[in-house]
């Protein structure tokens, strides 16, 4: 019997990779930095470079930590944004 349990284990492990198109990975990472530049812009009053670069050293994990959110809303969206791209990968 535990022989026919391991065989079974064995065979619903396989893994199947999905394909990605390239550019909708370039599309969804810069809509990523668009739209979380717009928010917050709005939400913690940044400019338009400090948001965008904000959103890309987030989207990227480099997070050097040298920008923070002060707000809640901006610290919860930061924290979306960094796990839906987690998801995605």
């Amino acid at each position: 019997m535990h022989k026919r349990l391991s065989a079974h284990c064995r065979k619903s492990t396989t893994t199947q990779l999905q394909e990605v198109p390239i550019l909708f990975s370039l599309l969804t990472m810069i809509a990523y930095v668009f739209i979380g530049t717009g928010i917050f812009c709005a939400w913690e009053e940044w400019d338009l470079v400090t948001g965008a670069y904000f959103c890309f050293i987030t989207l990227t994990t480099i997070g050097f930590g040298d920008i923070v959110p002060d707000v809640y809303l901006g610290q919860l969206y930061s924290f979306f944004l960094f796990n839906s791209l987690v998801v995605l990968w």
